[in-house]
């Protein structure tokens, strides 16, 4: 299964080594990290099977791909209305990946 992880890079000077970081200190293990703003177009070439995302554009976006997308609640997004599931932690994270069944394709 291929997921995307999207930790807010809009708000870091560089974000690229602020997410790497972040994913460390969760102990998150990921193949690559692509730090961009279009999330939906890196979905689509990066074959992503799930977005885990705190934006609510994003997800929208994402999610009008085809592409499965879970959002992330934030301080910022926590009174938002959308019609994504919603994580709190890390640890809901890992315990949905694992209910998430890989489809067969994507057609």
């Amino acid at each position: 299964m291929n997921i995307a992880i999207d930790i807010d890079n809009t708000l870091y000077t560089n974000p690229y080594s602020t997410t790497k970081k972040e994913l460390q200190n969760e102990i998150i293990i990921y193949d690559r990290l692509i730090c961009t703003l279009d999330k939906a177009t890196a979905c689509v070439h990066e074959n992503i099977d799930l977005l885990i995302d705190d934006s609510i554009s994003n997800c929208k976006a994402v999610s009008a791909k085809g592409i499965h997308v879970v959002r992330f609640t934030s301080k910022w997004n926590k009174n938002e209305s959308a019609p994504f599931q919603k994580v709190k932690s890390w640890k809901e994270v890992y315990k949905l990946i694992h209910k998430i069944k890989t489809p067969a394709s994507k057609g």
